[in-house]
């Protein structure tokens, strides 16, 4: 569970777990300790039949009983449960980013690229210029030699979303979208002009 993130939905967890472990027990169990919480649209709560809800979310009570259980795991442990709840997010259709995350934390960069790539390509064509860039600096920071084409595609993002910044006057902060522009540019060209 600490694996799959703050908060997370059962079924991937149960997936992670297997058929013979009864997760939807332990789960409520953790909850009625205080070390989940669960969280519904209607609001908190911890019963049993509850637990199994599609809709629960489930996060760790406090940041530190996640990260000392993370701390208990070794390195090899961390990248094979990373790649379980990717492989379980992803069956779960999950986003592609999110499934992305735990590909690249298990050392699989190429899943993870072209997950990174397809959600920066979706971005493009949903007009999310910011979350592109953001995308395709994560596609070059994975791959070790970019093609001149998604370098071109990664500039194309750069100019839509700057565009977007000068031309947009309801932008909540502009300084903050002109910052994220350029941290991402940096963080990319170091990524493919020096090397990961």
């Amino acid at each position: 569970a600490a694996v799959l993130g703050k908060t997370f939905p059962l079924q991937p967890l149960r997936v992670m777990l297997g058929e013979a472990t009864d997760t939807t027990e332990i789960v409520a169990s953790l909850c009625e300790r205080g070390i989940l919480s669960v969280s519904f649209r209607d609001g908190p709560s911890i019963e049993s039949e509850q637990v199994a809800s599609a809709e629960a979310r489930f996060g760790f009570s406090h940041d530190t009983f996640r990260e000392s259980v993370l701390e208990t795991l070794a390195e090899h442990q961390k990248r094979r449960l990373h790649a379980e709840a990717g492989r379980a997010l992803e069956a779960e259709g999950a986003p592609a980013t999110q499934v992305a995350e735990h590909y690249r934390s298990a050392g699989w960069k190429g899943e993870a690229e072209a997950l990174y790539l397809r959600a920066a390509r979706e971005a493009m064509k949903a007009l999310a210029f910011e979350r592109s860039v953001e995308f395709y600096a994560l596609t070059l920071e994975t791959r070790e030699n970019p093609s001149a084409e998604l370098r071109e595609e990664f500039a194309d993002a750069l100019r839509c979303a700057a565009a977007g910044v000068e031309v947009d006057p309801f932008a909540d902060d502009r300084q903050m979208s002109v910052s994220f522009l350029m941290s991402a540019l940096v963080r990319t060209m170091r990524a493919v002009f020096v090397g990961n």
